[in-house]
């Protein structure tokens, strides 16, 4: 799905030059404007359920900035806001869709993309367990590919202040590997 090698280091701005696929309803969340976005929901949601843990063979996106670091992955307020009834903190990231960052930007923040703007893209989700962290399902009103990464010790002691720094450190190191552009 998503073939890191065959990625060209210059990406068409399809913020500017929209798709002809692009469509909305009214009533939709606004990220289901981009094709990519919506086929990618459509094809996943009979398999999700919110609140629980994404499937492991799905591939999990990060937009971040140039070189992520440990204290990128610290929980600000929002990360410490509950989603609905789910009660853990955890980072936002989401199900990936589109390698082209300005489709993600696009449908994410409903922007274009900024110089800072850089994307990652795990190809499994499983392979954030190895480090502790789990990828469970929280759709916001407007993004519902939206993932929450929380690491075993919040499960644990959802008041705990921030995840292991090692833990945090071997995120950014793992995202790092896979960064697209």
């Amino acid at each position: 799905m998503f073939g890191i090698e065959a990625f060209h280091s210059k990406q068409p701005n399809l913020y500017r030059n929209r798709d002809s696929r692009n469509f909305i309803h009214d009533g939709e969340p606004r990220a289901l404007y981009w094709w990519e976005y919506r086929e990618t929901f459509k094809n996943l949601k009979e398999v999700l359920v919110v609140g629980e843990e994404i499937p492991p063979h799905l591939p999990v996106s990060y937009v971040g900035n140039n070189k992520l670091n440990p204290f990128h992955f610290d929980l600000r307020k929002k990360d410490r806001a509950p989603l609905g009834n789910f009660p853990y903190p955890g980072i936002s990231a989401h199900i990936a869709f589109s390698e082209n960052i300005y489709v993600v930007c696009g449908a994410i923040f409903d922007r274009e993309r900024r110089r800072q703007d850089h994307l990652y893209i795990i190809p499994r989700a499983d392979m954030l367990t190895a480090i502790g962290y789990h990828a469970f399902y929280l759709p916001t009103p407007n993004t519902p590919l939206h993932i929450r990464l929380v690491h075993e010790a919040h499960i644990n002691n959802p008041e705990l202040h921030l995840p292991p720094f090692k833990s945090r450190k071997e995120l950014a190191a793992l995202f790092s590997q896979y960064k697209i552009i």
